[in-house]
């Protein structure tokens, strides 16, 4: 079985990572023998709690230590497993990418200038300077894309996806079990989760459960020994009905001076109908998208063709990542690449634009642009 563990401190925080793939910030108590006991970070002062270690794959405290546990034997195995976490610097090419990220935008003569507060804006994410992006092993991009909401009949929204590309002659393997991203409330969201369900009902066939609790042990590229939660056919007992197949994979294994992607959205038919009526989807596998609607920007922040640069130790809103990988098969060693996003730019606008025309209104973007478009200021 892959070993399980992260390094990283969110806001003074202990991090329970549970063998489903999900997380609980907490404030751990005591580590006993067959369970341990913790509060909840979101009330201390509230009840304590109880959780089999038999439920657990690591936990990381906020000082940057951890347990970990090794369930693969007994559902009480509780061994821990050494690993050695390698602390990799920065390269050259990680300056590069910050400067590209951290471009700073101009809006076009199409953008309406006056001093009218702004009823909308575009909002520009850029990378923190104090981040890790690029090692002499592995570089870590955002690529911009517009994305479909089937549940909506295929509406249009602009997010992204994380890839990676190996700079080595060797196989570099990545953990989704152990990569983690944070948003701005300190909610985390892990890349791997086995615990996911949904029914299929499409067709005349009989209903069935698309399950992705199925975890086995399988050898992979170079023997590696993995954890797949496996699909299975759904809907059998008719010509007419719909067979869904869904397999998530933990660990990502990409090939020398390869790229892959970390996860994209995956959606499944879950009733019968069209792209555009009568159906729903349930979404299975997520990837990227800008969760900035919480942040705190009000009517008169900005004027219409106004820009405004946030500081990086002052900002409306963060989403922070943890990705860990290995040269090695069993992660004996491994190393984390931690990114912190931010809101750095900001351009207010009057009019509702459409989404996929922002080189009508910005001038400059590429590859590296995360852009956000149409958050309305209240």
């Amino acid at each position: 079985m892959i070993i399980s563990f992260i390094s990283l401190t969110v806001s003074a925080q202990d991090v329970i990572v549970k063998i489903d793939g999900s997380t609980i910030l907490s404030k751990v108590l005591e580590v006993n023998t067959n369970d341990i006991k913790y509060k909840k970070f979101s009330n201390l002062e509230g009840p304590v709690y109880t959780l089999g270690k038999s439920d657990i794959m690591s936990i990381n405290y906020e000082n940057g230590e951890k347990d970990t546990f090794d369930n693969t034997t007994s559902s009480a195995s509780t061994n821990a497993l050494p690993q050695r976490l390698l602390r990799k610097d920065p390269d050259a090419r990680n300056a590069e990418l910050l400067s590209l990220y951290n471009k700073t935008y101009q809006p076009t003569p199409k953008v309406k200038c006056n001093d009218k507060a702004a009823k909308h804006c575009g909002v520009i994410l850029g990378v923190k300077n104090k981040s890790i992006m690029s090692t002499e092993d592995i570089e870590m991009n955002f690529i911009g894309e517009i994305k479909y909401n089937p549940n909506m009949g295929g509406t249009e929204y602009r997010g992204y996806h994380i890839s990676f590309t190996n700079k080595t002659d060797r196989v570099i393997y990545i953990d989704k079990g152990n990569s983690f991203r944070i948003d701005d409330e300190g909610e985390t969201f892990c890349y791997f989760d086995n615990s996911k369900q949904t029914t299929v009902n499409d067709g005349a066939g009989t209903n069935a459960t698309l399950g992705l609790g199925n975890v086995t042990n399988v050898l992979g590229i170079g023997g590696v020994a993995g954890q797949l939660a496996s699909g299975v056919g759904v809907g059998r007992g008719s010509s007419l009905s719909v067979s869904t197949t869904y397999t998530q994979q933990r660990v990502i294994a990409i090939p020398p001076h390869g790229t892959k992607e970390l996860s994209d959205y995956k959606y499944v038919r879950t009733s019968k109908g069209s792209i555009v009526s009568y159906s729903n989807y349930r979404e299975l596998e997520s990837g990227e998208e800008f969760n900035v609607w919480h942040a705190k920007m009000s009517r008169g922040i900005i004027n219409n063709g106004q820009v405004k640069i946030f500081d990086e130790n002052d900002f409306p809103w963060k989403q922070e990542y943890y990705i860990t990988y290995s040269t090695e098969e069993d992660f004996r060693t491994y190393s984390i690449l931690n990114v912190e996003l931010y809101i750095h730019e900001i351009i207010g606008v009057q009019d509702n634009w459409e989404v996929g025309k922002e080189d009508k209104i910005i001038q400059g973007l590429n590859q590296h642009s995360l852009f956000k478009w149409n958050r309305y200021l209240e």
